[in-house]
């Protein structure tokens, strides 16, 4: 038997040993380190780009991407970000497409376009703006967090798909301008000041979104036609706040919404000249209760202000999905020739009826007229 009591291992194989050891700790750290780097990013992208969220070298470092300076897609050049990304704005920047933008998250790994300061507030950094020469069959933002912005997505002329994303703190949430008409769905917008501002001629499609804690839920102004259908607008100062002039005045078509709990008013119809000639069409929605006048005082209309339009919230749910409350209400504007007729009475007058100038309405004799 061979005794070991009394061997040693030489110095220099535990010189070996340690340096080995420290070559292999500090080359692991520089891995760790480049695995983990920011990758900068500013300028024009004249070809199809991926943002990818591990690293590919040499093309970038991976996740964050720190906006540096704006970044301009280019006309007919897709910039894809995938899953997990996190897209994070150096100062007053943008992310520009006139080409293709393509930012798919998932709802594990969501993208997140967010401020890079340590401390970040609303307007820390511009927007993602959509503009006219976009590709409207392409562009896609889904399942991601966008904050501190500006303007979190404003789109011009253009039609992107914005889905499944969590907008919040922000001034402006997702503003649609000019002729676009993109389509805006089950969305989380919260906490901005304007959760969806729809002006000029665009058209946009708003469905089953959740928009609270704003202070306008959705915003319609001049000759903006949105329609405004299944969506949860709640909690917010005003749900649904409309503005414009006879001439220019928004069209909007609000059905099968749930409108309610906004502390100001649900809906707020104002304009700027004599607009009372004009209804808006706010039929089949769920404003939080059955009785007819809680829900004429949470709507300011021509009945508060003689310039307003009317609005037309007759039939009126009876839940969140509901059914129409079954009864012969009357209000608003009579624009043409109309018969109150026995067969349809007793007729509930909830607000205010205004028989415009060369109409006429006729009430056969036995008519009852109930004053809610």
């Amino acid at each position: 038997m061979v005794n070991i009591q009394n061997k040693f291992i030489p110095s220099r194989i535990i010189s070996k040993i340690l340096f080995t050891a420290l070559l292999f700790f500090f080359i692991s750290c520089l891995c760790l380190s480049c695995l983990f780097a920011d990758t900068n990013v500013g300028g024009e992208i004249t070809q199809d780009t991926t943002w990818t969220f591990a690293p590919n070298p040499p093309y970038n470092n991976g996740s964050p991407y720190i906006v540096i300076d704006t970044v301009t897609v280019n006309q007919g050049v897709t910039l894809t970000i995938e899953p997990g990304v996190q897209v994070k704005f150096a100062g007053n920047r943008s992310l520009i497409i006139n080409g293709s933008l393509v930012a798919q998250g998932t709802q594990i790994q969501p993208i997140t376009f967010t401020s890079n300061r340590p401390n970040p507030a609303p307007r820390d950094w511009q927007s993602i703006f959509f503009a006219d020469t976009s590709d409207d069959t392409t562009c896609i933002v889904s399942y991601a967090i966008i904050e501190y912005a500006t303007t979190s997505i404003y789109i011009t002329n253009a039609s992107p798909r914005i889905e499944y994303n969590t907008v919040r703190n922000n001034p402006n949430g997702i503003t649609a301008d000019n002729s676009s008409s993109p389509t805006i769905t089950n969305n989380t917008i919260e906490n901005n000041t304007y959760g969806i501002y729809c002006q000029d001629s665009s058209s946009p499609a708003i469905t089953n979104n959740t928009l609270q804690n704003n202070t306008y839920g959705i915003y319609c102004q001049y000759s903006s036609s949105s329609a405004i259908t299944n969506n949860t607008i709640i909690n917010n100062e005003y749900g649904i706040y409309t503005s414009g002039s006879l001439t220019n005045y928004p069209n909007p078509f609000i059905n099968n919404n749930s409108i309610y709990n906004n502390t100001q008013y649900n809906l707020y119809a104002y304009a700027s000249n004599n607009c009372s000639s004009l209804t808006i069409n706010a039929q089949n929605n769920w404003w939080g209760t059955v009785d007819v006048i809680t829900i004429t005082q949470k709507i300011y209309d021509y009945t508060d202000n003689p310039n307003s339009p009317a609005v037309d919230f007759i039939p009126f749910l009876d839940g969140p999905n509901g059914s129409p409350i079954e009864g012969n209400f009357v209000l608003g504007s009579i624009n043409q020739n109309t018969t109150w007729t026995q067969a349809q009475s007793p007729y509930i007058v909830v607000g205010s009826i205004n028989v415009l100038q060369a109409i006429t309405l006729t009430i056969e004799p036995g008519v009852q007229i109930k004053f809610a």
